[in-house]
């Protein structure tokens, strides 16, 4: 990665809300979390972009960052800019009869219900990630590196490696 980053997603970190509870927007520039961050210009090392500035990475604290299951969102401020990043929330309610309904009927599953191979609770991002990371061991017999190691898989896969980058490349 090019960037040097530090998450506020630690694990150590919880946030607690009401579930029931629906975030309702005010229309106020004003409200919501402002970062400021001081950028040593004259500090910069070798990077694969040409910007100076940022890397704001957004996601879920409980959810596998991931720009193609699109649990990630990534944009890049430039020094000296500011950038007001507009966040919508989509909230799923389900009353408890649905979870008489058979999953295959109802195409959906509660959070206690199902956890994906990372080990975290089910979401719609982690399971496209959870089918990637699926094929990608069957196709090349190895996990991506970039995976924690939490990974719950019923046979042990070694780790992808520079040996597996043709393979990789093959079946991107």
């Amino acid at each position: 990665m090019d960037y040097t980053y530090c998450s506020w997603s630690s694990g150590n970190f919880r946030l607690s809300a009401n579930k029931s509870e629906v975030p309702q927007g005010s229309g106020v520039l004003e409200l919501g979390l402002r970062v400021i961050l001081n950028n040593n210009l004259d500090d910069y090392f070798y990077s694969g972009t040409k910007t100076q500035g940022f890397n704001v990475h957004i996601f879920e604290p409980y959810d596998f960052p991931d720009k193609l299951s699109g649990s990630l969102t990534e944009i890049i401020v430039n020094a000296g800019f500011e950038a007001l990043i507009g966040i919508e929330v989509d909230v799923i309610q389900s009353t408890s009869q649905v979870r008489m309904l058979p999953m295959s009927k109802r195409k959906c599953t509660f959070e206690d219900e199902q956890k994906t191979i990372l080990g975290m609770q089910y979401r719609e991002s982690d399971c496209n990630v959870d089918c990637r990371v699926k094929i990608i061991i069957s196709l090349c017999k190895c996990v991506p590196i970039m995976l924690p190691g939490t990974i719950r898989l019923s046979a042990k896969v070694p780790k992808c490696n520079l040996l597996d980058i043709p393979c990789l490349n093959k079946y991107k």
